[in-house]
């Protein structure tokens, strides 16, 4: 549970920076933010036993997918709801995708535009 909590705060302020600041300003910061997310994904994985899964996180491993390339594969594979919800999981790594290639073009304005312009998914907690 302290994992979910850490994960879900620091994925609130990192979408509370990106309110804030567009893509292009400040993304040292959302980086640091998002390498948190993941940095307490990884902590919970290394302490079970393998093939456990932490509950309850696609939300802020999406926001922290959204400041990082090329999140793992086997991250979303080590989320519960990933099975069970595989539809779900695809929309959402190919909004990650939209994400990226934006911002490849040069994107530079605010993270909710691209929700607005991209492909439709579901966000899954």
């Amino acid at each position: 549970m302290q994992a979910q909590a850490s994960m879900y705060r620091t994925a609130a302020l990192l979408i509370c920076h990106r309110m804030l600041h567009p893509i292009g300003t400040f993304d040292d910061a959302a980086l640091q933010y998002a390498k948190s997310i993941m940095n307490d994904f990884s902590n919970f994985s290394a302490l079970v036993p393998p093939g456990t899964k932490l509950q309850n996180v696609t939300f802020p491993i999406l926001i922290a997918a959204l400041e990082i390339p090329n999140v793992p594969k086997e991250t979303w594979e080590n989320i519960a709801l990933s099975a069970a919800a595989p539809t779900c999981v695809a929309k959402m790594l190919a909004f990650i995708e939209y994400v990226w290639v934006e911002r490849g073009l040069g994107f530079t304005d605010f993270i909710l535009n691209l929700v607005d312009t991209g492909p439709d998914f579901d966000a899954i907690p």
